[in-house]
């Protein structure tokens, strides 16, 4: 049995105390598990006055994603935000190697994933 994690490491910046404050009530419980309990998408820090947001393990991307895009409405961000990660495997499975990306502009997201890329770029160099 292979062990499967989403790993990513980005900071959000903030520009006032309120802003961080807000994020991180926000990430503290932005996943709700199917009995109604809270946890947060990924693990997160003060960082200055910025939020580290980081996975060693099995962040949650969506969750993630929709918290930022969020905070983006809340305080009228200008600036894009984005965030890489790695899909990786504890043994060397072929095809569960991977990863992807998203970038958030004023509360809405674009993301795209290698698993999708290369399958459409197959077909696509087929055609």
């Amino acid at each position: 049995m292979a062990d499967y994690w989403t790993l990513f490491s980005e900071i959000v910046p903030c520009k006032t105390k309120e802003q961080q404050d807000w994020l991180i009530q926000k990430l503290t419980g932005a996943v709700k598990d199917d009995d109604g309990t809270a946890y947060p998408p990924c693990e997160f820090a003060a960082e200055g006055k910025d939020v580290w947001v980081h996975s060693e393990d099995s962040g949650d991307i969506g969750a993630l994603a929709d918290t930022v895009a969020a905070f983006q409405e809340r305080f009228e961000v200008e600036e894009p935000w984005s965030l890489s990660w790695a899909g990786t495997c504890s043994k060397p499975r072929v095809g569960d190697f991977g990863g992807g990306g998203i970038v958030i502009y004023k509360g809405k997201a674009s993301s795209m994933n290698t698993w999708d890329w290369y399958t459409a770029e197959a077909r696509r160099l087929c055609e």
